[in-house]
Formats: C-alpha cells, structure tokens, sequence
C-alpha cells in the first residue's frame, strides 16, 4: 500500500528554515562550507520564499513537460528514491505513462519480467542499483501502471546520446506519453552557458520539453545546501531561476575545482531533512 510523503515535524504554516543563524550554527556550517551569516540567512529566506511541496511540483510537471528528469546519487536507502517511490500512483494519475532507467538496454527482459509477475533478478541490474530501497522504486512504479524501460547502454562513450534516443523514441511513438526518467544526477547537468556539455537532459532538450529535478539530501551528498539546512522539518522543492542565490551555489567538492557545478544546472533541487524517512 502506498504511503502519503511525510511532512516531518513542520506545520503548514511554519516556515521551512528558521531565518536567522545563530553563532553556534554559524560556527557548525564554517566547518563544512565558506560561508558569511547574510549569505546563509539569504539562502534560507530563498528557500522559506521560494520553496513548494515537493509533491506539487512533480505533478505539475509531470502535466506540463514531456519528460521529469530525477537526478539521484546512487547510494541504497535515500529520502530521494523514498519520497518518489511514494509518488509514483500519483504521477501515474497526473499522466505519466514511462518510467525510463539507467539500466542497460539488453537487460529490458529482466524489467518485462519484473513488470508481468514481479520477480526480480536484481543481479542482472547495475551494482549500486540492488538494494531495497531501489527495489522499492520499481515495485511502485509497476504497481502504479508505468512501463519500465531500459534506458543506457554499457558502451560508455555514448551513453547519454543513448539515453536521449531510447527516452526520444518513447515519446515519438506516442504523443501522449510523459516519461519520468530516473538516473545519476550528472546526466542530466546543463550548464546553461557556462560552458559546453551534452548530457542526456541537454540532448533531449533538443526537441522535447524537459524538466530537471536535483535531490539534495544532507547524510550522503556533497553540495552547499546540505550543511545550510540541517534544521529543515520537511522535505521542500525550490525553483532555481528565481533563487539566485541559490541558484549561484557550489553543488560539489572540493571548492577549488574550475569546473564546480552550480545548483542553477537544474531547473528544481529538492532538499530533504537530514533523518527524512531513514527509519520508517
């Protein structure tokens, strides 16, 4: 049965963040992340501002693009794959029709298999993709109707261009599809100008509408935004184009790489609380 996303400890009226930073946080945050009280307070006033329901968000987009790009980072029980696993009737009911995964290509039968009578070989699947919580993922998405497929490839050279063309396909065949595509957050980066990539989000863009989605999440990830939201009571959806400040963040380390990555390469992050669902 499926489970309702947790709300944690906040009320609806509650801010997410508490707006200011006291001393002992800041002295807390300086150990991870280089920055000043006014530049962490105008992170949380972006986020208290600008921050939706995760839910509501992936409905609309779900209703409004083509493709629902999910960046992950691939490591077992993650609030991330929770949270969407709990989505994924509803995003059935809002239309989603596909959901498209990193797995190779030649192992479709293993997810035909799953999807007919929910058996699973998970040692055909990619090592990092084993676990139960990912099992959880596909479990949902096939009790909710969505067609599995089979995404990449194991030639490494083309393995977005692969991604695109596999997802393009899906769409071309039927113009009502929608596809929710689960996969490695770094396949789905666009640096919008900063300088040139061609990710699977950014060849798909090409043709079809796309939104991108970045989990942020404070236990397993590198990236600013998990040191400045240890005190966040639920799971929150921010929009990166009206947050500039957030938007202009460092989302890896170490700081002193050239070519960090900025939160504003996804159109949406989604930052979940540091215990969120871990123990449920």
């Amino acid at each position: 049965m499926e489970h309702e996303p947790q709300n944690n400890s906040c009320n609806e009226s509650e801010p997410y963040l508490p707006g200011h930073v006291t001393d002992e946080e800041l002295a807390e945050i300086a150990e991870d992340v280089p920055l000043a009280r006014l530049e962490i307070e105008a992170v949380r006033a972006e986020i208290n501002t600008c921050g939706e329901e995760p839910a509501e968000v992936l409905l609309r987009a779900v209703s409004e693009y083509r493709v629902v790009a999910l960046g992950e980072i691939h490591l077992g029980r993650n609030a991330h794959r929770v949270y969407c696993a709990r989505m994924m009737m509803r995003l059935k009911a809002a239309g989603a029709t596909h959901l498209a995964l990193e797995i190779d290509a030649e192992d479709q039968p293993v997810l035909d298999l799953f999807a007919d009578s929910g058996a699973l070989d998970r040692g055909k699947l990619p090592c990092l993709l084993r676990d139960d919580c990912y099992f959880e993922l596909l479990k949902a998405a096939r009790q909710a109707g969505l067609k599995l497929v089979a995404a990449d490839t194991r030639s490494r050279r083309w393995r977005d261009r692969h991604m695109a063309d596999t997802i393009g396909a899906v769409l071309d065949a039927d113009p009502q599809a929608r596809v929710v595509f689960w996969v490695g957050g770094g396949h789905l980066l666009d640096r919008r100008g900063d300088r040139p990539v061609s990710t699977a989000a950014v060849l798909l863009r090409e043709k079809y509408s796309v939104c991108t989605i970045k989990a942020q999440t404070f236990w397993n990830e590198s990236g600013t935004l998990g040191p400045l939201t240890r005190k966040l009571c639920k799971p929150v959806a921010v929009r990166t184009e009206p947050a500039g400040v957030i938007g202009g963040l460092q989302d890896s380390f170490p700081f002193d790489d050239e070519y960090f990555e900025r939160y504003r390469y996804w159109d949406y992050v989604f930052i979940y609380p540091p215990a969120y669902a871990m123990d449920d």
